[in-house]
């Protein structure tokens, strides 16, 4: 099933793949039913472990990720994130700043 998170759940969407595509397939066809533009880049992350698919997996067909990735059994939970896939050499890191609403044009915010 797809949706966006500020949708309705009326309006999700229930969509099949093919187990014999790759993560590349699923990425484009997932930015299609949400709408998003093929241009801007985004990743996929495992939902249930957290973490992000690499870039070294994206060829990887569907049917070869088994265990806590397995998309053949129930479906899979995916949340799709901004940004380009990450190597196995590299990490992700999500920086929020806290504090008070800040304009980014105030010299205290630079």
């Amino acid at each position: 099933m797809i949706g966006k998170s500020d949708i309705n759940v009326e309006k999700v969407e229930r969509i099949q793949f093919d187990t014999d595509d790759n993560l590349w397939k699923l990425l484009e066809e997932l930015k299609k039913v949400l709408d998003i533009s093929p241009d801007v880049e985004y990743r996929i992350r495992n939902v249930k472990t957290d973490k992000l698919f690499c870039l070294e997996e994206m060829d990887q067909p569907l049917r070869s990720f088994k265990g806590n990735s397995d998309f053949m059994e129930g479906g899979k939970v995916v949340c799709l994130e901004c940004g380009r896939p990450i190597t196995m050499a590299e990490i992700s890191i999500t920086v929020f700043i806290h504090g008070k609403d800040k304009n980014p044009d105030d010299e205290e915010y630079k």
